[in-house]
């Protein structure tokens, strides 16, 4: 059925990963922004829709998930930006 619906919760993936998983990082950092996730703040990265089952088992691989958080969460203070870069309706 073509595109997504959005479901009005934002995804949010906070990492902090250190220097000697370097690999790692960058592996994440370049599936979450293939997934389509949006660099909202500097790792934290922000994705509308719901989250495919790769993503999920490599946010919880062994080497990863002790500096990873994710979030799902349908209150944001000001979603303005974020709607715009997802081309997401605004709020009426």
């Amino acid at each position: 059925s073509g595109e997504a619906r959005w479901d009005g919760g934002w995804r949010m993936i906070f990492f902090d990963i250190p220097e000697t998983k370097r690999k790692h990082r960058d592996y994440l950092r370049k599936v979450i922004k293939l997934v389509g996730f949006h660099e909202f703040q500097k790792s934290i990265w922000v994705y509308p829709y719901p989250v495919p089952e790769f993503l999920k088992d490599l946010l919880f691989e062994e080497n990863i998930r002790p500096h990873v958080s994710f979030v799902t969460t349908n209150l944001l203070d000001d979603d303005t930006n974020l709607r715009k870069v997802f081309e997401l309706p605004s709020k009426s």
